[in-house]
């Protein structure tokens, strides 16, 4: 499976300038899911199970692919998810320090 972990800082401040508690608890909750999701494709591609091309992209474009849906629906999570993206783009970026 794919490891990475979000940049916890710039999703937090993404998060919390969600004036809505409500938005919030949404957010967490859809990318929890979206996290599921995503493990389950993950196994079952492992098994040999053929995906959608959207599927077998990297984390960070399916991410930033949610943020655009979000933002053309005016879904006030489309920031969080976008900083989401960010963060993994950072972590799938190849590490040119040694």
């Amino acid at each position: 499976m794919t490891d990475w972990t979000p940049d916890r800082t710039g999703m937090r401040r993404a998060l919390e300038s969600l004036a809505d508690p409500a938005d919030r608890r949404r957010f967490l909750r859809d990318f929890d899911h979206f996290r599921m999701v995503r493990e389950h494709h993950e196994l079952a591609a492992e098994r040999g199970v053929r995906l959608a091309p959207l599927y077998r992209r990297a984390v960070s474009e399916q991410l930033a692919h949610e943020a655009d849906r979000r933002r053309s629906n005016a879904d006030v999570t489309w920031r969080v998810w976008d900083a989401a993206a960010t963060a993994a783009a950072r972590a799938e970026a190849p590490d040119d320090s040694g």
